[in-house]
């Protein structure tokens, strides 16, 4: 594979993955910080205190607020007692309730109102689908054309082939008192970043730890070499302003950003190297379409950490620039037209050079990939589907099936209707069942092993995926306890992705995000609801969304492996027939029978007539 890498100055980035479930240090007034954990992503996301006191980020003035909660409404309500504020507070805080969050209507409204009012510009949902058809229709085209049915131009999926994209690094003065600039942001606060390292964070082949590789790695292993996404990176460059204009703690996050983008495209256009250096760098961009226009991905890394106040200023996400004609800026092309970019990731620069961010990972993931979240935006205690997908929490881990599937980079096998599947660890060996009267709703079948992309899962084995393409996303507010009676397929959320965990506890949708051992099906599963059988009416079930069985029967999963079996359908059995007692004193020449997992079994018995000896094998 070809290398392509463009990069002049060095870039930290940030180490934290989005979404987000970590321990945040708030500065404080007076001086000092204080720690807090919060989970969540940039819609909606919950903080508590050491102790375990709710808090809530108080957009109006930039600052946690301690919380108290209606038990009726299940709704926060404000205190005016800040995260900092403690010293004379100590009675009210202590008479708060712990680790409650906001579970009201109200609240949910709220953040599908966020959503909504971002996705009115992202779109992620049209370009999924937008993606996912013109995969389907390249894998089409190409099937007609290896049966000599199609002799005009094979389209490609959008997701596959070289994408190259553009990386600006961003740097702020820092100011005293009266404006005047003391020093620069990027030189005080990354001086262990070398050019080497910053090489590696977007290109290089070895990983750096476990499981943790260079954007480019990761998706060159995800896609099986059909992707190559590489990065050209330039700066850093001194913006005009300091990094309070772009970073307000009472804006919500997104327009910060725009403004920091647009300021960073053209510093570099107004750069003296502009035409001599600069612009044949822009010209390396791949575009969403054609030869001109939008192209395909901006990142822009600035100066210093992110900030601690939650989803505010310049809080690290994916977005669209405002490409209106009179806002957007231009280059023009070798043939003289403009281009431009639209979608961005914002994310900061911090001095660690020993990881990559998983931010940049997930959040490419949207850009370059059109890939949807697959986690809950709401007050519901679901994690989706756990640490199994990038695009879930946790993010260091491979891109699920589902979506590897609709990028175009592999194709999945129509799984038998009965007999033997042998399943080997390649990302390119997925079984599919398909729902016969709606072939929106199926199943998919891997092998999922804990090494490279996976290295950090806490097992592995086979994962049974439950596809619903008919709904949009992971992001329903419904609660679990509205599905607890009925049949055990009930315990799910309406979701486009979810994982039908070996174990049948349902952890995922109960609010644990981290993947377990017994999640997986193997022989050899210790958990307490795992029967090595997945059905109609096993603990995690084969029914399809609305109850009706899917005739769907999975069993006698092999020992974990990077070659693994199961069999589909009904087993076969093997009763032991009978035999008359043959005069040789008892001895029954060939036995069948099964063991305890209804495995069959045989015995023959032989006579060794040089000893005069009978012998069971």
């Amino acid at each position: 594979m070809k290398r392509l890498l463009l990069l002049f100055l060095l870039v930290p980035f940030l180490a934290s993955a989005a979404p987000f479930a970590e321990w945040l240090d708030v500065p404080v007034p007076g001086g000092g910080t204080i720690r807090i954990w919060g989970e969540g992503d940039e819609y909606d996301a919950y903080f508590e205190t050491e102790d375990g006191h709710p808090l809530r980020m108080n957009f109006g003035v930039g600052r946690y607020e301690y919380v108290s909660r209606d038990e009726t409404t299940k709704a926060y309500a404000g205190t005016g007692v800040f995260l900092g504020d403690e010293a004379g507070n100590e009675a009210l805080i202590a008479s708060l309730p712990l680790r409650v969050r906001d579970e009201s209507e109200a609240h949910d409204a709220a953040v599908r109102a966020r959503i909504d009012e971002f996705e009115a510009v992202l779109h992620t949902r049209e370009r999924w689908n937008e993606i996912k058809a013109q995969t389907e229709r390249a894998n089409e085209i190409a099937e007609l054309a290896a049966k000599g049915e199609w002799d005009g131009p094979q389209p490609t999926a959008p997701t596959t082939g070289t994408i190259v994209g553009l990386t600006i690094l961003v740097d702020f003065p820092v100011t005293n008192g009266t404006g005047q600039t003391t020093g620069w942001a990027w030189e005080q606060q990354s001086p262990l970043i070398t050019r080497d390292v910053a090489d590696g964070w977007f290109n290089r082949e070895e990983p750096f730890g476990t499981g943790n590789y260079s954007i480019r790695k990761f998706y060159e292993l995800s896609s099986q070499g059909r992707f190559d996404y590489t990065n050209v990176v330039i700066g850093p460059f001194r913006l005009p302003y300091p990094r309070s204009y772009y970073d307000v703690k009472t804006e919500t996050f997104g327009y910060g950003a725009r403004r920091l983008v647009n300021d960073a495209i053209q510093t570099v256009m107004s750069d003296a190297e502009w035409q001599t250096r600069y612009l044949p760098l822009f010209r390396l961009m791949t575009p969403v379409s054609g030869t001109s226009g939008e192209m395909r991905a901006i990142n822009v890394v600035y100066a210093g950490a992110r900030p601690s106040g939650w989803s505010v200023g310049l809080w690290p996400h994916h977005w669209t620039l405002d490409t209106s004609s009179s806002a957007r800026k231009t280059w023009k092309n070798a043939a003289g037209a403009n281009c431009w970019f639209r979608h961005y990731v914002v994310t900061d620069a911090q001095n660690s050079p020993d990881t990559v961010s998983t931010t940049l990972h997930h959040e490419n993931g949207h850009m370059v990939c059109g890939f949807p979240d697959l986690y809950h935006n709401s007050s519901a205690s679901s994690k989706g589907v756990g640490q199994l997908s990038l695009m879930c929490y946790h993010g260091r881990s491979d891109v699920d099936p589902y979506l590897r599937a609709g990028a175009g980079w592999y194709t999945p096998k129509t799984l038998p209707s009965r007999g033997w599947v042998t399943i080997t660890g390649d990302r390119s060996d997925v079984y599919k069942f398909v729902r016969s009267d709606d072939p929106r709703e199926y199943f998919l079948i891997e092998n999922r092993r804990r090494k490279e992309t996976n290295a950090n899962l806490q097992g592995d084995g086979i994962v049974i995926w439950r596809c619903n393409t008919a709904v949009d996303g992971n992001m329903k507010t419904a609660q679990l306890s509205q599905y607890n009676s009925g049949h055990p397929s009930n315990n799910r959320y309406d979701n486009e992705l979810s994982v039908e965990q070996a174990d049948g506890c349902y952890h995922y949708e109960l609010g644990n995000s981290t993947t377990q051992a017994n999640d997986f099906w193997f022989e050899g599963n210790t958990a307490s609801l795992y029967t090595g059988v997945f059905d109609n009416d096993s603990a995690a079930c084969s029914r399809w969304r609305d109850g009706t069985a899917s005739g769907l029967k999975l069993s006698r999963f092999s020992a974990s492996g990077d070659t693994m079996t199961f069999y589909v359908g009904d087993p076969p059995v093997y009763d032991a027939p009978a035999f008359s007692t043959p005069a040789d004193g008892g001895h029954v020449p060939l036995a069948f029978g099964k063991d305890a997992s209804n495995n069959p079994t045989f015995e023959v018995t032989i006579k060794n007539a040089a000893k005069d000896a009978w012998y069971t094998v």
